[in-house]
């Protein structure tokens, strides 16, 4: 009877529009206009009944946010999905949580969406992480610790890398004192990618990588494997070793489709791409990545299909198709952007001063490689282990390699535009990326236009007066 009740009463709020009923799903969904939603969260105070139900929501939002923590990896698509209907309440709760209602509650949510915020690219999720660690100092170790293992990536994500270090050194250090080996492998993990960044202790990437294999072998952790090859699979590839890099990335592929973690189908499926336009397979390449962006679209991946965009473009530039670049490389930045990842957006801005040099933008050029080069010189690891780990093919970013178009970026800046190129020095990565997506908006309106002709996305740069505009 209960039910039938509240069936018809949001029959009735629909029909007279209080409600929204959103059709378009499986399972219909329904959400309060937000006047509505004022004018009934004003009558709760009035009535005393807003410290229970925000209390109630609270409860009902952490609960939600262990399960999506527990089962994210196996069902990505599911419940990205979920967590993106749902982050207006998540959102409600943490604001609540954090505004005193209960602020180890805001921790628990925060522990439990670390990674999940992380791989969707959520643009607040740094700074509710944060805040829900500096307002619940007394949390018990092991939900604190999962809120700093998130805290770590976040901030990794967002070429903060000492305070990352210090988050995953905190999380690790727990993690094995109460015995949590799983999360202790994914922590060795985070600590091995830092260090294509920073110094870490003094040990080289695959050092922490081996570490954190031997864990997720010990335990039989079949997802843990094959992302540890995966990386292990990058640290071959740039060591020149492609036959190496093969065999690690097919065996984490061989994982990835028993466990079906599409995570590791579409890593898997990347490195092997980067294999095949190394060797010269620019259109096996292409069709891999094509088939890697639909993986991570379905899934909600913002954080690898930034990635796999950006090397969409990178492969058409190689092959000499510079046009062909501007549309991947223009969604991969935009995605980059919006999710504040700066190590997303450093390669993206990179990528996008070869795509426009060659589209003959000599200003933007010049203030974009300025950008790049501000960041390497805070972060000189970043030069040598980030973007050609990304790039894959290149030995490194500093010279010139046969067979690719990649000169090095000072090279792109022409004579008469170092004043420019300062400038861009003086840019914050997030207006470096502002100024690449509009000049990309214009170029792939040019190239779409018949008068273009896409002269310019083959061979020598021109220096034109569209080099010249502001």
């Amino acid at each position: 009877m209960e039910r039938a009740t509240v069936a018809d009463v949001v029959e009735r709020l629909a029909s007279r529009s209080l409600v929204g009923v959103d059709h378009d799903r499986a399972e219909p969904r329904m959400h309060m206009l937000e006047p509505i939603r004022q004018y009934a969260a004003e009558r709760l105070r009035e009535a005393g009944e807003d410290d229970r139900v925000v209390r109630r929501h609270l409860e009902w939002v952490a609960a939600l946010a262990m399960k999506a923590g527990r089962g994210f990896m196996r069902e990505q698509r599911r419940w990205s999905a979920r967590l993106r209907d749902e982050q207006d309440n998540v959102r409600q709760a943490m604001e609540s949580a954090l505004a005193g209602v209960d602020p180890g509650a805001a921790l628990r949510i925060a522990a439990a969406l670390g990674y999940p915020w992380f791989a969707m690219g959520h643009p607040n999720a740094r700074a509710w992480v944060v805040r829900a660690l500096e307002a619940a100092p007394g949390a018990p170790d092991p939900v604190r610790a999962r809120a700093l293992f998130g805290a770590g990536l976040l901030a990794e994500n967002a070429l903060e890398y000492e305070q990352a270090i210090a988050y995953l050194g905190n999380a690790l250090a727990t993690f094995r004192a109460v015995g949590a080996r799983a999360l202790e492998g994914w922590a060795l993990m985070a600590m091995g990618r830092a260090g294509w960044a920073i110094d870490v202790d003094g040990r080289p990437p695959a050092a922490w990588f081996e570490d954190a294999l031997r864990i997720f072998r010990e335990i039989d952790d079949a997802a843990g494997i094959g992302v540890i090859l995966n990386l292990l699979a990058w640290e071959q590839l740039k060591a020149g070793d492609l036959d190496g890099a093969v065999s690690r990335a097919t065996q984490a592929l061989d994982l990835g489709g028993r466990s079906a973690v599409l995570q590791l189908v579409g890593e898997s499926r990347r490195l092997l791409a980067i294999v095949a336009a190394r060797r010269g397979g620019h259109a096996e390449a292409e069709r891999l990545l094509e088939h890697v962006v639909a993986i991570f679209d379905q899934a909600g991946e913002r954080w690898q299909l930034v990635l796999t965009l950006t090397m969409m473009a990178q492969v058409a530039f190689d092959r000499g198709d510079a046009a062909g670049a501007l549309a991947p490389l223009r969604r991969a930045l935009g995605l980059a952007h919006d999710s504040g990842s700066g190590e997303r957006m450093t390669y993206a801005v990179a990528l996008a001063a070869h795509v426009l040099h060659q589209r003959g933008r000599a200003r933007e050029v010049a203030t974009l490689v300025g950008a790049v080069e501000a960041v390497y010189l805070r972060l000189p690891r970043t030069q040598e282990h980030g973007t050609p780990r990304a790039l894959g093919w290149l030995a490194d970013n500093t010279r010139m390699v046969s067979g690719t178009r990649f000169p090095p970026l000072v090279s792109l800046v022409p004579a008469g535009f170092d004043e420019h190129r300062i400038t861009g020095r003086r840019l914050s990565l997030e207006r470096a990326a502002d100024l690449a997506l509009r000049v990309l908006d214009e170029e792939l309106a040019l190239a779409a236009t018949p008068a273009s002709g896409g002269s310019e996305a083959a061979g020598e740069p021109s220096i034109s007066s569209r080099g010249s505009r502001s």
